[in-house]
């Protein structure tokens, strides 16, 4: 994943894999501690969120949602992770 600046007032993201799929999307602020990458709406295309939720300084949340094609606004839950900072000094020193 790519992630950019474009315009004064816009981040966006693109999303490569191996396959040649890219999935381009518009990345906004939620509410504070909170991060949606939304991609965009193509016909006959499922559409991707991407949502990080910060939950302290050290753990984040993160939810992969997907919408069916033909339905752009009607996610459901794929998959759901939490990440946590390593604070031993094996992980500080491999970052």
């Amino acid at each position: 994943m790519v992630i950019y600046v474009e315009g004064p007032d816009s981040l966006r993201a693109d999303y490569y894999d191996s396959e040649g799929h890219v999935i381009r999307y518009a990345i906004s602020v939620r509410s504070k501690g909170e991060v949606e990458f939304l991609s965009e709406p193509i016909p006959g295309q499922p559409r991707y969120r991407i949502t990080y939720s910060s939950m302290s300084h050290d753990r984040v949340l993160g939810r992969f949602d997907i919408a069916p094609p033909g339905k752009p606004e009607s996610f459901s839950t794929y998959l759901q992770w939490a990440m946590v900072r390593s604070t031993t000094k094996a992980a500080a020193k491999t970052h």
